[in-house]
């Protein structure tokens, strides 16, 4: 099995270079960088990290945000990584990691003492982590064998917590009840050859969407709703040959946002980003800026949202972009220079209207925590 779902980053994720050390404050801009208009984006300082990617991030306040992802050590380990802000600075925080591999992708804040964590370890199997208030600690899932990776967790309430990815070739839904983690049945898409969901966002115990992809032929968008009762499928519109979603946010019950990536046919797979909107009755492909790569999503209101991910491509290099939404259309907005390959793979809005991205770049060939910040 391979990681479909994070096709950009599949050589980084599974060969791992000796990170050298290296002293760094705040991300400072690159010479020879493109250049950027004033932006109220502005880069914030975060402890040095060589080796470090933060894949989501999320917060409960305006003083209690956490990212979460990976860190590479000198000795080619791969170990789980967060950092937190407490209202006036960020922080590298400890989390157990189980083997010399492992992943932290997505993470959901309820309270200053209640945060989840998901990801996996060596063989794919998940991970799944919990902030206590004073340490993060892992959580097993009885009766889940490897091959079973998470790529997504929503938290309604402290008893009412899923989990989304998938289990071999199907895909796979968690729900934490308060006491323990089990597996929920879900309808596989008739004739489907592979199956995961990529992300769960949803705005009540009754309300909650798992997005990701079932392979019918090719690749489509797969998109289910859970009632409180049970979970049924959603038609969605048909793209590409391959679609992905690798971000989602859930405003209300009629807006919600799912993003990610569709691909061509063979033999050119051309890259286009993906974007579709719930309007309360029906998904729709909403338009976004050609040669963005979205990885995350994040509302403000119904005319204020934001887009994280990159632009460039393989074979070249790769550069923070943010776009905003503002009722009509995406578009992207100026965001302070960082230099070649870095990205955004997640962002948030917390209570007082300040919005976060996180990711990576690489300054001087080492890769480093990237944070940005949007304030109200």
């Amino acid at each position: 099995m391979g990681l479909r779902p994070a096709r950009r980053r599949l050589a980084f994720l599974l060969i791992g270079p000796v990170m050298a050390a290296l002293a760094l404050g705040a991300p400072p801009a690159v010479a020879g960088a493109r250049t950027a208009a004033p932006s109220a984006w502005q880069l914030v300082p975060a402890p040095p990290a060589n080796g470090g990617e933060l894949m989501d991030v999320a917060g409960s306040s305006p003083t209690d945000v956490w990212a979460v992802g990976e860190r590479w050590t000198p000795s080619a380990a791969l170990l789980t990584f967060a950092m937190h802000w407490d209202g006036r600075a960020w922080s590298t925080v400890r989390t157990p990691s189980i083997s010399d591999w492992n992943m932290l992708r997505d993470v959901a804040v309820l309270s200053p003492d209640d945060a989840w964590a998901v990801g996996f370890t060596k063989n794919y199997a998940n991970l799944i982590e919990h902030w206590n208030g004073s340490a993060w600690g892992i959580v097993p899932v009885p009766g889940l064998p490897a091959d079973t990776p998470l790529y997504g967790v929503q938290a309604i309430s402290a008893d009412d917590i899923w989990a989304v990815g998938q289990k071999g070739e199907d895909g796979l839904i968690l729900h934490y009840d308060g006491t323990s983690w089990s597996s929920v049945p879900f309808p596989e898409p008739p004739g489907s050859d592979y199956t995961f969901f990529g992300k769960v966002a949803g705005v009540a115990s009754n309300d909650v969407w798992a997005a990701g992809t079932a392979e019918v032929g090719t690749d489509q968008l797969l998109l289910l709703h859970w009632d409180g009762t049970s979970w049924t499928a959603a038609p969605g519109p048909k793209l590409g040959d391959f679609d992905y979603i690798r971000g989602g946010s859930a405003l209300a019950s009629n807006d919600i946002w799912f993003v990610g990536d569709t691909e061509g046919p063979a033999p050119d797979y051309t890259e286009h980003p993906l974007a579709i909107h719930w309007d309360g009755t029906a998904w729709a492909s909403v338009r976004s800026e050609q040669g963005t790569e979205p990885w995350g999503v994040a509302q403000r209101s119904s005319a204020d949202a934001w887009i994280a991910g990159s632009t460039g491509s393989a074979s070249t290099t790769y550069e923070a972009t943010v776009e905003h939404w503002s009722g009509g259309t995406w578009r992207t907005v100026a965001v302070p220079p960082t230099g070649q390959d870095s990205e955004l793979n997640g962002i948030a809005s917390v209570s007082d209207g300040t919005v976060w991205a996180v990711g990576s770049y690489e300054p001087s060939g080492q890769t480093q925590p990237l944070i940005m910040r949007l304030r109200p």
